[in-house]
C-alpha cells in the first residue's frame, strides 16, 4: 500500500499529531460545528390585516365582556351576586375552548386561524345573562322577594317556602340573550369603526357554540352533558327506560364543540378548579343559606343543612365520571391524532380520587366549619384551614 505521512498543517491539527493519508487522496473536509453551521432563522408568517383587525376587535369585546360579568354579577351584593357564573368561569372556559381546538387543528382537525380567534369570543359569550327565579324543594317556582312589590306579597312569597329555596335558572333562554347580547355589541362596534370584521360563518359559529352550553342533567351518568344529548324511552319488551337516541357532536364546528366541552373541562383538566367550583356553584345555588347565622339553628337545623352540603360535595365523585363517559362520546368524529391529543389533555382519575376523599372527609366535620368551609362565610384574617373558603 502506497502511503505516506502527511504532517500536521493550517488545518488546525493539535501539535504532535499528524495524518496518514494514501497517496493521491483528498484531503477531507473539516467536519462542520454547529458553530460553523448557519441554519437560517424560521420567520413565522405574518398574520394578515384582515387577522389583526379581528383579534383587536375580540380584544375588545372580551374586556367589554368581563366588565359586564365583573358589575352584574359580582358587585350588586346579596343573592344577585354569583360565585361560579362570574370572571373566573369565564376567563377558564375562553382558555380552555383555545387550547381544546388548538389541539384539534394540531391533530389534523379543520381549524382556520380566524377559528382560533372567534372560539374566544364565543366563550366570552357565553354566561352574560343569568336570569333566574327562586323554586322550593319540591321544584315548584315562588315569586322571589326581588320582584315584590310591596310588604304583603313579600311575606306571602315567605309563607311559600316549604323547604330548601334553590336557584331556577331560565335555561336556553340565557344562552340566547346571552349570544344575542354579544352579537349587538359587535354590530355596534363595526358601526362605529365603519368596518365589517366578523364574518357571517363567524356569527354563526358564535351563535352555535353558545347554544351548545344549554345544560342538560343526565341522571344515568349523574353529570351535565351539553354537547352529546341522550334520549331514553321505555323498552316495550322489557320496561326498561333504554338510550333511544345520541345526537352526535360528529357534523358540529370544531368551535362549537371546543367551546361546550371546555364549559364543563374542569374535571378533566384541573382538578383544583373542579373541586372549587363545585362548592361554587353550591353556594349559588342554594340561596337560603346564603345568610345563616349557625349560632342561632338549632341542631336539627344543622343536621339538615350539613347532609345538604355533604350529599352536593359526595356527588362530585359521580359528577367527574360521568364527564368521562361523556368526554369519549364528545371527541367522536375527530381525526385520530386530534383525538390522541384531547386524551392527553384530559384525565378525570384525579378529580374522582379528590372529590371521594374529600366528601368522606366533609361528613366528619361540624356544621359550623363545614358551612366556613364551603365558602358561606368569608375567611377571617388568621383563620384555620378548616375555615378557608375552597
Amino acid at each position: 500500500m502506497n502511503e505516506k505521512f502527511i504532517p500536521e498543517d493550517a488545518r488546525g491539527l493539535r501539535p504532535g499529531r499528524g495524518e496518514i493519508r494514501r497517496a493521491g487522496e483528498a484531503r477531507p473536509r473539516p467536519a462542520q460545528t454547529e458553530q460553523s453551521v448557519r441554519v437560517p432563522e424560521k420567520k413565522e408568517a405574518e398574520p394578515s390585516p384582515e387577522l389583526v383587525a379581528l383579534r383587536s376587535a375580540a380584544d375588545q369585546l372580551i374586556a367589554r365582556a368581563e366588565d359586564h360579568l365583573r358589575a352584574r354579577f359580582e358587585e350588586r351584593g346579596g343573592s344577585e351576586d354569583l360565585n361560579y357564573h362570574r370572571t373566573q368561569h369565564t376567563a377558564d372556559v375562553r382558555r380552555n375552548a383555545r387550547e381544546i381546538l388548538q389541539a384539534m387543528k394540531d391533530g389534523g382537525a379543520d381549524v382556520s386561524e380566524r377559528d382560533m380567534i372567534v372560539v374566544e369570543v364565543a366563550a366570552a359569550a357565553h354566561d352574560l345573562v343569568q336570569e333566574w327565579r327562586e323554586r322550593d324543594a319540591r321544584f315548584q317556582p315562588i315569586t322571589p322577594e326581588r320582584f315584590a312589590s310591596d310588604v304583603e306579597t313579600a311575606a306571602k312569597t315567605a309563607e311559600q317556602r316549604k323547604g330548601p329555596v334553590m336557584r331556577q335558572r331560565f335555561a336556553k333562554f340565557n344562552e340566547r340573550a346571552s349570544v344575542a347580547m354579544m352579537l349587538e355589541w359587535i354590530q355596534e362596534q363595526e358601526t362605529e369603526n365603519e368596518k365589517k370584521t366578523f364574518q357571517t360563518e363567524d356569527l354563526k359559529k358564535i351563535m352555535e357554540a353558545v347554544k351548545a352550553t344549554v345544560p342538560d342533567f343526565d341522571p344515568k351518568f349523574a353529570t351535565v352533558q351539553n354537547l352529546v344529548k341522550l334520549r331514553r324511552e321505555k323498552d316495550a319488551p322489557t320496561g326498561q327506560m333504554a338510550v333511544a337516541e345520541r345526537i352526535s357532536p360528529t357534523e358540529v364546528s370544531p368551535i362549537v364543540r371546543a367551546v361546550a366541552m371546555a364549559d364543563l373541562s374542569s374535571a378533566g383538566r384541573n382538578p383544583d378548579r373542579f373541586l372549587a367550583e363545585g362548592d361554587e356553584l353550591f353556594v349559588e345555588e342554594n340561596i337560603d343559606m346564603r345568610e345563616l347565622d349557625p349560632s342561632t339553628l338549632t341542631e336539627k337545623q344543622k343536621n339538615d343543612y350539613k347532609a345538604r352540603i355533604v350529599g352536593w360535595s359526595k356527588s362530585q365523585a359521580n359528577f367527574a365520571r360521568g364527564r368521562k363517559v361523556m368526554f369519549e362520546l364528545e371527541i367522536g368524529g375527530l381525526p385520530t391524532e386530534a383525538k390522541k391529543n384531547l386524551r392527553k389533555m384530559f384525565s378525570f382519575e384525579t378529580s374522582i380520587r379528590r372529590a371521594e376523599r374529600q366528601g368522606a372527609a366533609r361528613d366528619k366535620m361540624s356544621f359550623d366549619d363545614l358551612y366556613a368551609t364551603v365558602g358561606f362565610v368569608r375567611p377571617k384574617p388568621n383563620a384555620t384551614e378548616n375555615q378557608r373558603v375552597a
